[in-house]
């Protein structure tokens, strides 16, 4: 019986995915990992990952869907108690999996930790993770309903966490190529009645240019789009209030041109997501936005 099951979607990255391999201390036993391959053309390169870490179990999709079906299948197998959800161009630290142990008991449903970043691209700190950081420390500092269901409802990513697996039973990712993260991480957390904040790092996560959330086009962010309009309306389907919004979303569609700005127009009046009318005529927001711009 396996403790955790570690699921890692994979495409095209052995290098970066032996690095992360390395980091899983799988000596232990009690620790499933499965790399589910989207189906790389590089198979070769993946072949000498495979022949390395022989403890792993290799797993495929049937057709290149992106990662949220690789971590479906990786959910179909899995064994373990607990589902901890790595990236393959990413690492845990050296003592993740001892904070992990510390962290869980039979009460819990879900614990969130902390995360480093590292940009692949200047070769230096990366701050991508510091806003799911601060929505863990708002809830450990105060453990207030509303620094709760910011939590449940913006840490969109699925790592630095851990979920008891019964939790999770039912619920899948999203199989688009942007985006299909984003309402397992809620939905799964609106369902858990006890979550716990364990203000420890456990995770570093890598931006790189080749990567989707660093690659701009106006598919991929329409694709953003529709998944959070079509989570607004899941939540509040489950009898809850959403908190997704649609302002920011405006705002960044201008950057893409007035078809893009129509589009994102109609998905969200279509759908339960709010529009701040008010922020959108905030001078230190527009200043915000096109510094962001300028920096990406």
């Amino acid at each position: 019986m396996f403790k955790y099951t570690v699921i890692v979607p994979h495409y095209n990255d052995s290098k970066r995915l032996s690095r992360l391999l390395k980091s899983i201390p799988v000596e232990r036993g009690d620790i499933q990992v499965l790399v589910v391959d989207d189906c790389s053309s590089e198979q070769i390169a993946l072949s000498h990952v495979r022949n390395f870490f022989s403890s792993v179990t290799w797993l495929s999709t049937e057709v290149n869907k992106g990662a949220g079906a690789a971590r479906n299948v990786g959910l179909i197998n899995a064994e373990g108690d607990w589902l901890v959800f790595a990236d393959s161009d990413d690492e845990f630290v050296g003592d993740a999996f001892d904070v992990f142990d510390r962290s869980i008991d039979d009460e819990v449903d879900l614990v969130y930790f902390l995360a480093g970043g590292y940009n692949d691209i200047t070769d230096s700190e990366s701050l991508r993770a510091e806003r799911f950081n601060d929505l863990v420390f708002c809830v450990f500092d105060d453990e207030s309903e509303v620094a709760l269901s910011n939590l449940k409802q913006w840490h969109v990513v699925p790592w630095a966490k851990i979920y008891k697996r019964k939790r999770a039973d039912g619920f899948l990712f999203d199989e688009v190529f942007v985006g299909n993260d984003v309402a397992f991480n809620v939905l799964v957390a609106l369902s858990c009645d006890n979550i716990r904040v364990v203000p420890e790092m456990v995770y570093i996560v890598t931006k790189r240019s080749d990567s989707l959330t660093t690659i701009k086009s106006s598919e991929n962010f329409i694709t953003r789009v529709k998944v959070a309009a079509t989570l607004a309306d899941r939540i509040v389907a489950t009898g809850h209030t959403s908190l997704q919004s649609g302002t920011g979303f405006l705002l960044e569609s201008i950057g893409y041109g007035p078809v893009t700005l129509l589009k994102t127009l109609c998905v969200i009046s279509r759908s339960s997501l709010r529009v701040e009318f008010s922020k959108i005529l905030q001078l230190g927001r527009w200043k915000r936005f096109f510094y962001l711009k300028r920096q990406n």
